[in-house]
């Protein structure tokens, strides 16, 4: 439903006023591509991964029962850098975007499932009859 021209006004008013206001921050808010954002989190996540792996090590290597929490903490960083990274990587690349199907229907890439194909054995037992009939 496109806005009236009283409420396009206002937006304009409200938009000028953010950029007039903090021009860096409306700079990056304005950026149209997603995926430029999600692409500096899977960076981020990266160095996040790398220095768990660092503290991990330390905490290893270096003699003492004192770095053992050390290492246990540079695993956990490590598991959530890349738990970060993976989402991010999920919804820069699109594969979080597929709305759910409605009941009956399949999602979209997704073939339609027959429910009239009888069960794991009959299916089984199909196919071997067809195996050897084109012999």
């Amino acid at each position: 439903m496109p806005l009236s021209e009283h409420e396009q006004r206002l937006l304009d008013q409200i938009e000028q006023a953010l950029y007039a206001e903090d021009p860096k921050w409306a700079n990056t808010v304005r950026i149209s591509d997603p995926r430029r954002h999600y692409k500096r989190r899977l960076i981020k996540a990266t160095i996040g991964f790398a220095v768990g792996v660092v503290v991990m090590m330390v905490g290893v290597v270096v003699s003492g029962n004192a770095l053992i929490p050390l290492g246990v903490g540079g695993f956990v960083v490590m598991l959530a850098a890349c738990l970060w990274g993976l989402s991010s990587w999920k919804r820069m690349n699109g594969f979080g975007d597929v709305p759910p199907a409605a009941p009956g229907q399949a999602a979209p890439g997704k073939p339609v499932r027959r429910s009239n194909r009888g069960t794991f054995m009959e299916r089984m037992e199909e196919r071997w009859r067809r195996r050897h009939d084109e012999r």
